[in-house]
């Protein structure tokens, strides 16, 4: 069975009309999990959000300042939303980090 990929999609707020971001992790889920809300209205990041968005798409540049301040915001409330609810967002390689004081005392560790 194929591993679902996050989305991260927006919609307008109708009562004052700004953009409220939701994650959807699940195909089967109907609204998402609430991310947060802007203070104003763009239709670039409406543009680029409305259809969802995959996560590893959010780490290219993109030269327009306020797109890229929104998907810094997203990648924040995103490594929240994973240690709040325990949700694995975020591919890891299983991989332990050392650094070079734990390296020394490691005695796995071949120099």
């Amino acid at each position: 069975m194929c591993k679902s990929k996050p989305k991260v999609f927006c919609q307008r707020n109708v009562n004052n009309g700004f953009i409220d971001f939701y994650l959807k992790v699940d195909r089967g889920q109907s609204k998402g999990i609430y991310l947060f809300t802007t203070d104003y209205f763009s239709y670039n990041v409406y543009d680029t959000y409305i259809k969802g968005r995959r996560i590893d798409e959010m780490y290219g540049n993109t030269s327009k300042v306020r797109q890229q301040k929104i998907r810094e915001r997203i990648l924040r409330s995103l490594k929240y939303i994973e240690q709040e609810y325990s949700i694995d967002i975020f591919e890891r390689s299983g991989k332990k980090f050392y650094s070079k004081k734990e390296r020394r005392y490691d005695l796995s560790y071949e120099m």
